[in-house]
């Protein structure tokens, strides 16, 4: 007969064999003292085919609780590198490509030429991150717009 070990609603354990302690509660495989939150032991005729302990709780009965949600889709991989066309085009859809073209204004004589004349722009250039943090762009963005520019 299946016994449930529980700490309030919370179903801690489910064991065939518990043993009622002066403390607690014992099974073959653990002990369960009132200390540690242990409130009852719930006798059961059978167990539902899916139990588990957190599939279930025990209020007045035994209620399945809702499927946890699945896990998030995984992120679209960031490219490391995007045509500087694309780069233009995704800064210019995010109302960016000023701030960035005012930024890089400011930079060294290098910097301009490097943004005037690369054909690629490559996600761990030190340049391109210097200029995202020079007007406050995080990781998150920065790499955001560059899955956004790899589209264009």
């Amino acid at each position: 007969m299946p016994h449930l070990i529980l700490a309030g609603p919370t179903i801690v354990a489910a064991a065939n064999e518990v043993i009622p302690t002066s403390d607690g509660w014992r099974t073959p495989e653990a002990i369960y003292p009132r200390i540690a939150g242990v409130t009852d032991v719930i006798y059961l005729a059978q167990l539902p085919d899916d139990f588990s302990p957190t599939r279930y709780e025990w209020r007045e009965g035994l209620v399945r609780l809702p499927d946890p949600p699945p896990p998030p889709p995984p992120s679209e991989p960031v490219p490391q590198r995007v045509s500087a066309l694309q780069a233009r085009r995704a800064l210019l859809a995010a109302d960016m490509l000023d701030q960035v073209e005012a930024a890089i204004a400011r930079q060294p004589r290098a910097v301009q030429i490097t943004w005037e004349y690369a054909t690629e722009i490559h996600r761990d250039d030190p340049m391109l991150v210097e200029v995202a943090q020079a007007i406050g762009l995080n990781t998150n963005t920065l790499d955001d717009l560059f899955r956004a520019a790899a589209k264009l």
